[in-house]
């Protein structure tokens, strides 16, 4: 329904996606109309984190360390439903203008879109909740999000270690063994669908010229 350029960038906490779309912005805002979307769907939580805060007063559950979802397995099969429609009002609300100006557009490829997360991440999230790897390329919810949402141009994951995520995120104060699952997970995706892996423990130089590479090729016509 929308074929807009999508530049996507995955990765852990501390990976650096956020100071790097900002430095894809800066190079492509003067030939393009860029937007730059930072996917926090597990700060924006409407119906799903009621749900969590309802089932622990009367269930009793106890919340799953670093992850927002009960262990009980009836609270999950509502939960996720409920996490896939704050995802998609957060989604359409964040960028709802930018769409509207992408379809009255006459000049449809002067428009990129940036994301920094995806619905891969939401994917990861509840792959790591529910420990069930294939959620993440071969479930139901998969298939509902590449039918609903477009598919980006391309798709880079930047990837570190958790001592890393642990170095530049202190305050967060992130579970090593939870960073490293997430780690593994994203690898494992990147592998099955084909995403680009660019190693980000490197310099902020260093990176940014390894994404441009990959975003050149993928747009030759870009002067960047």
């Amino acid at each position: 329904w929308i074929c807009i350029n999508i530049i996507c960038l995955l990765g852990v906490d501390g990976s650096g996606k956020s100071s790097k779309v900002k430095e894809i912005k800066k190079l492509l805002k003067n030939d393009f109309t860029v937007k730059v979307s930072h996917i926090h769907v597990t700060v924006f939580r409407l119906f799903s984190f009621p749900l969590l805060k309802f089932s622990n007063i009367i269930l009793k559950n106890k919340i799953e360390a670093n992850h927002p979802c009960t262990t009980n397995n009836a609270v999950k099969k509502i939960w996720v439903w409920l996490y896939l429609l704050d995802f998609l009002i957060y989604f359409i609300g964040d960028n709802i203008f930018f769409i509207l100006k992408y379809f009255f557009s006459g000049n449809k490829n002067k428009f990129i879109w940036i994301l920094d997360r995806y619905y891969f991440d939401g994917l990861i999230d509840i792959s790591c909740a529910f420990k069930d790897d294939s959620i993440i390329t071969s479930g139901y919810l998969y298939k509902i999000f590449q039918f609903i949402l477009p598919k980006p141009m391309i798709t880079i994951l930047l990837d570190i270690t958790p001592e890393i995520t642990k170095i530049r995120k202190p305050e967060e104060q992130l579970n090593y063994e939870y960073i490293d699952l997430r780690r593994t997970k994203y690898l494992r995706l990147a592998k099955l669908i084909g995403i680009n892996v660019v190693d980000a423990t490197s310099s902020f130089s260093s990176v940014t010229k390894s994404l441009l590479k990959l975003i050149r090729k993928e747009l030759p016509k870009l002067s960047i």
